[in-house]
């Protein structure tokens, strides 16, 4: 879950149900309790895959920073850390931080610097300093 302060809306999303993962997105408004379906599969809709143990926060623009964690390996059909970020603008649009596109810098060995995959972890929106933080397991 994910609450918006200022859009004072209730974002719920993802999770695991039997053994399905899941990638729909709900709006709950704050407001007028009103319980809206955003996105039934934003994996389709250009999204991260299903799963669950993601972790979320969001800027002051409306802009989520998504961290992944458990999700499902559908070679094999089993659960497996992924690593994985995601930003998804104000307009639903999302990009993933991660892909060639936006690919991390090399180290002087050779080897891509990114965060190790992790499921214990949490992500922090700090307003002062406009940083966006991560750490975990």
């Amino acid at each position: 879950m994910l609450l918006d302060p200022q859009r004072r809306k209730l974002f719920i999303f993802a999770g695991q149900r039997h053994d399905a993962y899941m990638s729909d997105l709900w709006a709950y408004g704050l407001d007028d309790g009103e319980l809206r379906l955003e996105s039934a599969d934003y994996t389709q809709a250009g999204g991260p895959e299903g799963g669950f143990t993601q972790r979320t926060t969001i800027d002051e623009h409306g802009e989520w920073l998504m961290i992944s964690g458990l999700q499902k390996d559908q070679r094999q059909q089993s659960s497996m850390v992924k690593n994985s970020m995601w930003i998804r603008r104000a307009t639903g649009e999302w990009i993933r931080l991660d892909s060639a596109k936006n690919a991390p810098q090399r180290s002087d060995r050779g080897e891509v610097e990114l965060p190790r995959p992790r499921y214990a972890h949490q992500v922090r929106w700090l307003l002062q300093a406009a940083l966006k933080l991560a750490d975990g397991l």
